[in-house]
C-alpha cells in the first residue's frame, strides 16, 4: 500500500482512502471533500499503478518517482489543439506550424533537453493571459480531470467551439514569446528554467526539468519554484514565466 500527501485534502492521497470528511471533523484537516490538484493526481497515479502491478518499489525508483518530470494529463490540451487546428486551419504565420509541431510531439515529459516542453509552456502561459484567470480555470474544467481515481464521472466535455480559435491565437503568441525568450526561438525548457545559488554572485546555473508550474498546467513531482533573473545580473537562465508557482513544501 501506499500514502502520499502534496498539501492535498486526506480523502485523496490514495485510490480509496478511509480519510473520508464523515470521519473526522472540518476543521481537522480544513479541506473540502475531494480537494487535490495536478501534482497529488500524477502522485497517486504513479504510485496507484504500481500497486496495482503488484510491484515493490526499490530506492532508485523511489527517488526517481520524487523527481518525476512527467506533465499528467497534457494529452487532453494537445488533443484540444488538434481541433482547433482541424476547424480553423486559416493562414498560420511562418513560425505557427513549427510550435504546433513541437507539441504536438511532444512525450509529456518537462525534460532539460525538451523543446516540446517549452513550447507548451508558452502556449498555456499566452493562452492564460489571452483569456484571463477565470476564463482559463473554466476552460480547464473541461478538459482536466484531476479526480479521475477518484470518482466514476464521465469524461470531460472539452471545449466549446467558440473557444477553440482562442488556442491558435495563443500558439502564435507563444511563437513571439519563444523568440523573445532566452535562448531564442530554438530554445529547450533548460535553456529557461535553470537552478543555481539564490544567495551566489556568480553566474553559474544549470538547466532543470520539472517545476512547480501549476498556472500553465505543468506541475509536475518535481517540485522547483522559479523566479526572474536577479537586478543587475546579466542572467535569463532564471525564468518564471508570467504565472509563477512556488513549491509544495
Amino acid at each position: 500500500g501506499y500514502m502520499q500527501n502534496n498539501n492535498i485534502g486526506p480523502d485523496t492521497m490514495l485510490v480509496d482512502s478511509p480519510l473520508v470528511p464523515e470521519r473526522y471533523p472540518a476543521y481537522l484537516y480544513n479541506q473540502p471533500a475531494l480537494y487535490t490538484h495536478q501534482r497529488g493526481a500524477v502522485a497517486v497515479s504513479l504510485l496507484e499503478a504500481k500497486r496495482e502491478a503488484g510491484g515493490k518499489w526499490s530506492e532508485e525508483e523511489i527517488v526517481e518517482l520524487a523527481l518525476n518530470r512527467s506533465v499528467y494529463q497534457y494529452e487532453g490540451w494537445v488533443e484540444e489543439l488538434k481541433r482547433a487546428e482541424a476547424a480553423f486551419p486559416g493562414k498560420p504565420s511562418s513560425d505557427r506550424p513549427e510550435v504546433v509541431r513541437r507539441i504536438l510531439e511532444w512525450d509529456g515529459v518537462a525534460e532539460p533537453d525538451s523543446k516540446g516542453a517549452l513550447a507548451y509552456l508558452r502556449w498555456r502561459e499566452a493562452l492564460r493571459g489571452l483569456v484571463g484567470n477565470e476564463r482559463m480555470n473554466d476552460m480547464a474544467s473541461r478538459v482536466d480531470d484531476y479526480l479521475e481515481l477518484f470518482r466514476e464521472t464521465p469524461e470531460p466535455p472539452g471545449l466549446r467551439r467558440d473557444e477553440l480559435p482562442d488556442l491558435i491565437i495563443a500558439i502564435e503568441a507563444a511563437a513571439i514569446a519563444l523568440r523573445a525568450g532566452p535562448g531564442g526561438f530554438d530554445a529547450a525548457f533548460g535553456d529557461v528554467f535553470r537552478v543555481g545559488r539564490q544567495d551566489s554572485n556568480d553566474e553559474v546555473s544549470w538547466p532543470v526539468g520539472g517545476g512547480s508550474l501549476g498556472a500553465a498546467g505543468m506541475a509536475t513531482m518535481r517540485a522547483v519554484g522559479f523566479s526572474p533573473p536577479r537586478l543587475g545580473q546579466p542572467r535569463p537562465d532564471l525564468d518564471r514565466g508570467r504565472h509563477p508557482e512556488q513549491p509544495d513544501p
